[in-house]
């Protein structure tokens, strides 16, 4: 178990514990590529992750303002809004959820969990 996965074709994953989904992000060199310290037990990944998602930004996902003030509700299965942020910093195998971030850990580092390689 590590606390992040290589992929083929130059890719990352971690499973996030803020948002419960699974990051998958560039570290091959690309110009658009995060930067990777090579460790899969302490991941640093640079610059920080933003991730948004749900129907309030189908049309308009730089709009924090807009997300604010969704009354859509976009439930998913579980009835909760699928409309959420997390933003982050993976350092030295911790996740530094930053304070925009939607869900429970905004301001919060936690360890990221041992995902199955």
């Amino acid at each position: 178990m590590t606390a992040v996965v290589k992929l083929r074709d130059g890719l990352l994953t971690f499973k996030c514990p803020g948002c419960n989904l699974h990051h998958t992000l560039p570290v091959d060199g690309r110009p658009s590529a995060w930067r990777f310290n090579g460790s899969t037990d302490r991941p640093t990944l640079e610059p920080s992750i933003l991730a948004r998602g749900g129907c309030c930004y189908e049309a308009d996902w730089h709009s924090q303002e807009r997300r604010r003030a969704c009354d859509k509700g976009c439930p998913d299965e579980d009835g909760i809004s699928m409309c959420h942020t997390c933003h982050s910093f993976v350092r030295d195998g911790q996740i530094e959820f930053l304070s925009d971030c939607t869900h429970a850990l905004a301001g919060k580092t936690v360890p990221l969990p041992a995902v199955a390689a």
